[in-house]
């Protein structure tokens, strides 16, 4: 059944008979539909469905973030903001058996083009709160000192991510403050800023969160990472054995089957 937009001459969603309508980057398109569907179960097509599935069930979980670093680019490109960040983190994702691991130091939240700040060493006190010392425009380019900048905290064994409040730019530091329940855990964080116009500037990782009273080198960009090994069915979470790697292996949803998931957006 098709769905006609803008009356008979307008353009249509849907099957109607021999053709397939679609609305795709602003435009109604039309295309033939094919007599015979291809569905192949191969290993390689199995795992890539299911690496897609799990990457918009992870970006179904930063709708805030996303909504902040990425809306305006998006709009500008006609995607949803879920399409976005899967386009832009495909590096980042990866199978290991039947798992999706994740290099979170090649994780994106934001895309556009305002001007970056110049990230420094994160240090983080007693109290989970985690500060950024930042230089307002190192590259020298056309930038308000009224744009904002945020931090994002990401911990990718509780598989949550959090997003800090605004400062402006020409504050020259911004803070994020951790759950307690964090305590101890390791905790990735990323940078960007942002101007009134909705627009941000490229996502930067600023490493990992360094023990109260410490600072991290600003030169370290290389943690150490978790993998969590895929639980089979019916197996306890606790019973999960880790040991470290490069990257980390998430589990977001049982697998429901080889077809993948559609985009929330």
């Amino acid at each position: 059944m098709a769905i006609i937009e803008n009356g008979y001459l307008g353009g249509f969603a849907g099957t109607l008979g021999p053709a397939i309508g679609y609305y795709s980057r602003g435009r109604w398109c039309v295309r033939s539909k094919p007599s015979q569907v291809r569905n192949p179960r191969t290993q390689a097509q199995t795992e890539h469905r299911e690496l897609f599935k799990q990457m918009v069930c992870f970006a179904s979980t930063l709708g805030g973030i996303l909504g902040v670093g990425m809306r305006h680019e998006a709009s500008m490109r006609h995607l949803s903001v879920y399409n976005l960040f899967v386009n832009s983190n495909k590096g980042a994702f990866g199978m290991a058996g039947e798992a999706v691991q994740v290099d979170c130091t090649r994780l994106v939240f934001s895309h556009g083009p305002v001007a970056p700040v110049g990230f420094g060493a994160p240090r983080c006190d007693e109290f989970q709160n985690v500060s950024v010392p930042f230089e307002k425009n190192p590259s020298q380019r056309r930038a308000s000192s009224h744009d904002t900048v945020y931090l994002v905290a990401y911990n990718p064994q509780r598989q949550k991510a959090l997003l800090s409040d605004p400062v402006v730019r020409r504050s020259q530091c911004a803070v994020v403050t951790l759950p307690g329940e964090w305590q101890g855990e390791e905790v990735h964080l990323y940078g960007f800023s942002h101007d009134a116009e909705g627009r941000s500037s490229e996502c930067a990782y600023l490493g990992t969160v360094p023990e109260a009273g410490s600072e991290q080198p600003a030169d370290t960009v290389e943690p150490e990472a978790v993998a969590v090994e895929a639980r089979p069915k019916g197996q306890p979470a606790a019973e999960r054995r880790q040991e470290v790697v490069n990257q980390y292996t998430m589990s977001f949803f049982e697998p429901a089957g080889d077809e993948a998931g559609g985009s929330p957006g």
